[in-house]
Formats: structure tokens, sequence, C-alpha cells
């Protein structure tokens, strides 16, 4: 291939794999596609005369950094923008309910705790973690510990 052929090839690569960014968030395919314009750039200096080489470069940038400005400021506003970011921010949201009152409480083990599991108590199921080791299915324990999320539990 040409040295404009792969220009262009890396040139729009870069810019498919950027959009695609959006839809497969990770960052790899945005790093991919970073790495394509960059190489772009480098090609653009091999493919084209003297100061075109250094135009393509200042081409990709500007244009790189202009339609990320766009995209920032309009894509939100879109249908598609608003279906893929959330309408409320995160202050209602609870990150946990509040387990104290299960404190010293019995149960029945609902699997086996090796050592995390599920303990049955008060009619409620509760992601647990055993104290000591594995407890089997069915075994009555008891809560001893409840550290946010997590709840600690001893055979009885």
């Amino acid at each position: 291939m040409s040295p404009i052929e792969l220009y262009i090839l890396f040139f729009i690569l870069g810019l498919f794999l950027l959009a695609i960014e959006v839809f497969v968030p990770g960052g790899v395919l945005g790093a991919c596609g970073f790495a394509s314009l960059l190489t772009a750039c480098v090609l653009g200096f091999k493919a084209f005369p003297a100061p075109w080489g250094a135009v393509s470069f200042l081409g990709i940038l500007a244009g790189s950094s202009i339609g990320l400005l766009l995209w920032l400021k309009y894509f939100p506003r879109t249908a598609m923008g608003k279906a893929l970011t959330l309408d409320k921010d995160a202050t209602d949201f609870k990150a946990s309910i509040d387990l104290s009152h299960l404190l010293d409480k019995s149960g029945i083990a609902q699997t086996d705790l090796r050592p995390a599991g599920i303990v049955l108590v008060e009619k409620e199921r509760i992601d647990v973690l055993a104290e000591n080791g594995w407890i089997e299915k069915d075994t009555p324990v008891k809560i001893v510990a409840i550290s946010g999320n997590r709840v600690t539990v001893r055979q009885v």
C-alpha cells in the first residue's frame, strides 16, 4: 500500500474506533482509535510533500479537538445521548441498607457458606460471610458483626 492509502486507512480507522467507543465502553477502543489517528499524523509527513504533512498533522489535531468539544456540548442533548446517560444524579441513591437491627439474631444457612453465602434471618435473605471457614447449608448461625454491607456470622 502507498503511504497515502495507509494514511487514509489509519485516519478512517481512528475515527471509527473513537465512534465505537461510545457504545462499547472500556477505553481500549478509544485508545486504539487515538493511536490510529496518531499513526495517521506520522504517516501524513511521509505521504505528503513538506508543508502538507504539517498541515495534515495540524488538521487532525484541530479537527479532533473541535470534534471533541462539539461532541461534549451537543451529544448529551440528543435522543441517543439522553438514552445513554442518567436522568438523575446520585443524591437519591442508597449505597446500602441499614442491617444493624439484625445484630445478634439467629438464622439458617440457605447455601453453603464457603465462606460467603446466603442466610435466612427473620424471613429476609442476607448475603453473609462466615467468621471461621465453611458452614454447611441448613446449619443454624448467629450474626456476630455488621460493618456496612458486610455481615459476619458464626455457627451456633
